[in-house]
């Protein structure tokens, strides 16, 4: 040590996904990083962010997917959702519409049913599953929306970005049995129910199955979110 005071701040690693990292600096660097612009995402949870989009002007009822885009933004399903609860036929559609143009924004993202009996067919979730299950919603830039999904005490919050192609993807920190990757593009994913008497009564986990930034395929459990 060189006499002078040190403080643990944190710094930001990497500004196009907020990574925020705990570092050591002399205080003339501190107040240096004070004077600088540093953007900070708060920590979010599911009960701050948004039930529904109340802007929307796509279709919130029984809906083919071939019918949800027009001409202004095309629809993409992100990625489907197994269940080990409901009607077999239904899963979970995280899908996203992306505008046309030279500067495509990632205007919405929804979360609701798939039926696979009906190609692909969406509608909205029952009143019984929203007993069940919290959605929740929160944008954060033209291209990054954070959603939510919460049952008992555990809550999971996933990123929706726009991809390089401006394509829609989904990254989430998930655990293997080997290793933890805190940012890894999720390519399936599945609610396990946890019951009682058969009854369920919250989320026990979710698993996903996701490639991390160097490309290796991961299979593993998301990391709950606090």
């Amino acid at each position: 040590m060189n006499g002078r005071p040190r403080v643990a701040v944190y710094a930001v690693r990497n500004l196009d996904h907020w990574r925020l990292e705990p570092a050591m600096f002399s205080l003339p660097a501190l107040a240096l990083c004070i004077l600088l612009p540093t953007p900070v995402l708060p920590a979010l949870s599911i009960s701050g962010m948004a039930a529904t989009v109340a802007t929307s002007r796509f279709p919130l009822v029984n809906t083919n997917p071939g019918d949800l885009s027009d001409g202004r933004a095309a629809f993409h399903n992100v990625v489907n959702v197994t269940r080990d609860f409901g009607p077999d036929p239904e899963d979970i559609a995280i899908d996203g519409w992306v505008t046309r143009g030279a500067q495509p924004r990632l205007e919405e993202v929804r979360i609701w049913y798939v039926r696979h009996d009906e190609e692909g067919r969406r509608h909205p979730f029952t009143r019984k599953t929203l007993k069940n299950l919290t959605i929740g919603y929160h944008r954060v830039d033209d291209g990054w929306w954070k959603v939510g999904l919460a049952a008992g005490s555990k809550q999971y919050i996933f990123d929706v970005e726009l991809s390089d192609n401006h394509k829609p993807v989904m990254y989430a920190e998930v655990r293997t049995k080997q290793t933890t990757v805190p940012r890894c593009q999720v390519t399936r994913a599945r609610l396990v129910m946890r019951r009682i008497l058969g009854i369920p009564i919250g989320l026990a986990h979710v698993k996903a199955t996701c490639i991390d930034p160097a490309g290796q395929r991961h299979h593993g459990k998301v990391v709950v979110s606090r």
